[in-house]
């Protein structure tokens, strides 16, 4: 058994493990924290029914450490409370813009404000010396809201259909310009969208190398990944074997791999599902030989196949088996393509020990990537990372096909 089939075996093995182990780490947790009272208090115990919602409660399940017994938080009974490690929420009563701010929703003409009173809490996304930055969100709209010494305003925005183009009101750029007043700061407040992410990556900026408010599965927390290891190649032909080049064995071979990807969470889940996009850099040369007879040393025909570099260009959609804080074990399945640089087979022909000839025949500069990924991240740093690239076709014949298979594993680093 070559060590492409060996190791093919490995990766089904790791699957599935992978799904054997959903249920068991699927268990209800404990998200521990605090609250604030009215009175100024500070309650800690844990959240049991924390979700990292996508929109904000108005009330939430609390049990304190001193009693062990659950009860609701509302606006109404704490100021704040902080889910240690993920979010903190704010109280707030008060009036919200209820205009859309959308294409899709946006009302035709130049309508009036039109606002709600909601009483919730609102989530913290970013902060400075200057400001913290909160977000709402409810099936309607997001609004965005700022406070100052602990008055709380909203950013306003609300979009229009005026003569068929859609129309923003950007009322929020010039809040923002009356609080951060220098000349830098109001040319890149003027190139900002009505996002949380937008938003966000603008007021955490403004700590120059402070550490900025970031909570896991807020805004901006996706993160570079650049790993390096090894690909091992196996080709194979199907189809009609009565071609030298394809009645042949071909031995596996050995390739560095090189690659770069973003891992970035989707909505607000504990990072459980994340995209992977990335892009790799390896190779592959296949050599076979026919000798003459047994009893010669020269070559009746050596056949080889290579491409170099060869660039895949892949989307991969993860999901964290294991999802702790320092240890995440991972299942990403995905699919690009393939650029195959120089990819040609090279048929060196010998005659005689003096007598040879060289054919070179070019082969498809493109083809398919489909791949199933699987890999560990340590302390949110370290990577380790295999990967099982599908059979895919590298050759241009129609009789016969080419078919490349690659097993890459190596080491990483989140940036």
């Amino acid at each position: 058994m070559n060590s492409i089939a060996r190791l093919s075996r490995y990766v089904v093995l790791v699957v599935t493990f992978f799904f054997v182990s959903l249920k068991s780490f699927s268990q209800k947790k404990e998200f521990k924290g605090y609250y604030i009272n009215l009175s100024g208090d500070t309650i800690r115990g844990a959240f049991v029914n924390y979700k990292q919602w996508s929109n904000n409660p108005d009330r939430v399940s609390f049990v304190p450490t001193t009693t062990g017994i659950a009860s609701q938080l509302t606006p109404a009974t704490c100021k704040s409370f902080e889910i240690n490690n993920y979010d903190t929420y704010i109280s707030y009563h008060g009036t919200r813009l209820t205009n859309p701010v959308d294409f899709a929703n946006a009302p035709t003409g130049n309508t009036a404000d039109t606002y709600d009173t909601i009483n919730t809490f609102l989530r913290q996304i970013a902060a400075s010396e200057q400001l913290k930055l909160y977000v709402y969100k409810d099936d309607l709209r997001m609004n965005l809201f700022y406070a100052v010494n602990n008055n709380i305003n909203e950013l306003l925005q609300k979009g229009n259909l005026i003569n068929n183009s859609f129309w923003e009101s950007m009322r929020y750029k010039q809040q923002l310009k009356e609080i951060f007043t220098s000349e830098p700061d109001k040319e890149k407040i003027d190139q900002l969208i009505y996002t949380e992410e937008s938003l966000a990556s603008f007021v955490n900026k403004q700590n120059k190398g402070k550490s900025s408010f970031k909570k896991d599965g807020g805004p901006n927390n996706g993160r570079f990944v650049i790993f390096a290891g090894a690909s091992l190649n196996s080709l194979k032909f199907s189809g009609d074997k009565s071609q030298v080049y394809s009645n042949k064995e071909y031995p596996t071979t050995t390739a560095p791999v090189v690659a770069i990807g973003y891992i970035l969470p989707i909505n607000r889940n504990f990072h459980k599902f994340f995209l992977f996009p990335q892009i790799k850099l390896s190779a592959f040369k296949h050599t076979a030989t026919t000798f003459f007879n047994s009893t010669t040393a020269y070559p009746a025909q050596v056949n080889t196949f290579q491409s170099s570099p060869t660039v895949s260009v892949g989307f991969h959609f993860g999901y964290n088996i294991i999802n702790k804080s320092d240890f995440k074990l991972f299942i990403a399945p995905g699919g690009g393509i393939t650029i195959l640089c120089k990819n040609k087979q090279v048929d060196n022909i010998q005659f005689s020990a003096t007598e040879q000839k060289t054919i070179i025949t070019t082969m498809p500069t493109t083809t398919y990537l489909l791949d199933t990924q699987a890999g560990a991240v340590i302390h949110e740093k370290y990577f380790a990372w295999l990967s099982y690239n599908f059979p895919t076709t590298i050759t241009s014949y129609s009789a016969n096909r080419g078919i490349l298979t690659s097993i890459q594993f190596g080491l990483g680093y989140k940036l």
